[in-house]
């Protein structure tokens, strides 16, 4: 069954509606506008996408398997990869071509060489406008120019079935079968790469215009083509905003995805900590050369040396587990891990500040701009690497300061917005 007209009507015009993303002030209250007043509006929208992709997944799986089974078995380890590598391929192609008929006016590539360059423009801008060397905005602009934006189809032809690692890479971020509505840097054979998973493609068709579709890729585009730009490859000119980060909220974010908690305020716990284990450890074999003594055993003074060794190892290791988790050199590693992401999303922000200046957007279409763009990431927790949704939202966007200027925001003074 086609996607009705008139329902894909009604939820762009419900996502677009200053009545529903701009109940409140984005200024002052970023979160109810970003998040809470889009509920509504995100719960149809991916009712209605979710009800498309079962269709869409199921109709292609099933002609994909029979092109699957004309595959044979394979041969050994390379013939197992090679097999593998023709099989997303083969599905891919299918949820393509299904998404092809069952959406009046999908295209493979919606999002165009033209918007994509429109990004890069603005992205290469912010990169002239930074505080970097000559030498290095220069570079950063010809990496920026290189960068291959396409879909997983474009990929599968430019890298060639030689390739192991891609589909890997394509599971893990646009699912088993491409359908999670996602996009991603990745770099392959020496060149750098976005990719834009099929179900984001079906996602996109809802819009109705070539400028909708630039509106809703903005800071997902920019993000990822920042990636390629970012604090992982250039940790030297990164150095001063990560030491920003670090300072803001090296307090704040979440170590590692397993431990979900932040630094410890000073190491004072540790040496507390370690100070009561080694008192009992202390305690404990005082007493049991007592009654080695008592009982008359031998060698009680170094049976009670040896009932240290174990323990107070054991503890002393704990207490440098306990030191890493604390202070400046904890704040300051947590940022690095979430450099990447930060980085990255800086200059999305920036990039979405420039635009809504640069095209005279009134305050409603540039606070509906964001929301758009940022809606997706409302209750996504810290794991580690990418920061909170409420962090990104509430600093990252919402006190850049070409946001700020293009929104009319007033200046916020702490804490101070780390930049590039």
């Amino acid at each position: 069954m086609k996607l009705k007209a008139v329902v894909g009507a009604l939820l762009v015009a419900q996502m677009l509606s200053p009545t529903n993303l701009m109940a409140d002030d984005f200024c002052s209250n970023p979160l109810k506008v970003v998040c809470e007043d889009t509920k509504e509006v995100r719960t149809l929208r991916e009712a209605e996408i979710d009800r498309l992709k079962n269709e869409i997944r199921q109709e292609a799986s099933a002609i994909a398997k029979k092109k699957i089974q004309a595959l044979g078995n394979g041969g050994g380890l390379f013939g197992t990869v090679s097999r593998f590598f023709k099989k997303m391929k083969i599905e891919n192609q299918e949820i393509v071509a299904v998404a092809s008929k069952k959406l009046s006016g999908f295209e493979k590539n919606i999002v165009s060489p033209d918007i994509v360059a429109t990004i890069k423009t603005y992205l290469k801008d912010e990169v002239q406008e930074s505080g970097l060397s000559d030498s290095r905005k220069n570079e950063f602009k010809s990496r920026i120019d290189k960068i291959v934006v396409g879909n997983f189809a474009d990929y599968m032809e430019e890298i060639g079935a030689s390739n192991k690692l891609l589909p890997q890479l394509f599971s893990s971020h646009c699912g088993l079968d491409g359908l999670v509505d996602n996009a991603f840097a990745t770099k392959v054979a020496n060149k750098d790469f976005v990719l834009i998973c099929p179900g984001w493609m079906i996602s996109l068709n809802k819009a109705e215009s070539k400028a909708e579709v630039l509106k809703q890729v903005m800071q997902v585009l920019t993000h990822e083509l920042a990636h390629h730009i970012d604090a992982r490859d250039y940790a030297d000119e990164y150095a001063p905003m990560t030491k920003c980060i670090s300072e803001n909220f090296g307090r704040t974010l979440n170590r590692t995805s397993r431990d979900a908690s932040a630094c410890l305020e000073s190491d004072q716990l540790c040496v507390d900590t370690y100070a009561a284990a080694k008192k009992e450890i202390e305690s404990n074999c005082r007493q049991q050369e007592e009654k080695c003594v008592q009982t008359k055993g031998i060698l009680c003074g170094v049976r009670a040396k040896l009932c240290k060794v174990t323990p107070s190892a054991k503890s002393y290791a704990q207490k440098l587990s306990c030191e890493k988790k604390s202070g400046e050199s904890c704040r300051l590693k947590v940022a690095e891990s979430h450099m990447g992401e930060i980085s990255a999303d800086t200059w999305g922000a920036q990039v979405m500040g420039s635009y809504i200046k640069n095209e005279n957007l009134t305050f409603e279409e540039g606070s509906e701009l964001i929301a758009a763009n940022m809606m997706k990431l409302c209750g996504s927790r810290d794991q580690g690497v990418h920061p909170s949704g409420d962090l990104r939202i509430l600093e990252i966007m919402r006190k850049n300061p070409k946001i700020i200027e293009a929104l009319g925001c007033s200046q916020e003074i702490e804490p101070k917005y780390c930049q590039l």
